[in-house]
């Protein structure tokens, strides 16, 4: 089965964007939106016969937290690659918090 990888492979130019709605949370009485980096690691092994990991896709998703983050990566990524399951291309899945907005009103 083909896949776009182009759309998911950051060496290719970028990252796709999580496209759901963005999540806020109250952090300090402030409401605050949480921006993840999701990344889907698969594990291979190299000609010198040492493992290494090989991204599959990378992601960014707003989320209230890092779980929530990883079920929305999830199913984006399942979508993408028209898999039912992340694990047939992914070994595991990396989640960074990487900013922190504070939305306009």
């Amino acid at each position: 089965m083909p896949t776009d990888r182009t759309a998911l492979d950051p060496d290719q130019g970028g990252r796709r964007k999580g496209g759901l709605d963005t999540k806020r949370c109250r952090i300090g009485g402030r409401d605050l939106v949480l921006h993840f980096v999701v990344r889907f690691m698969k594990d291979v092994l190299g000609d010198n016969g040492l493992e290494i990991g090989v991204c599959q896709g990378t992601l960014d998703v707003h989320a209230s937290d890092e779980s929530e983050a990883t079920e929305l990566a999830k199913r984006q990524f399942c979508e993408i690659q028209r898999i039912c399951d992340w694990s047939l291309h992914a070994d595991r899945i990396e989640v960074r918090s990487a900013e922190v907005h504070r939305p306009k009103d």
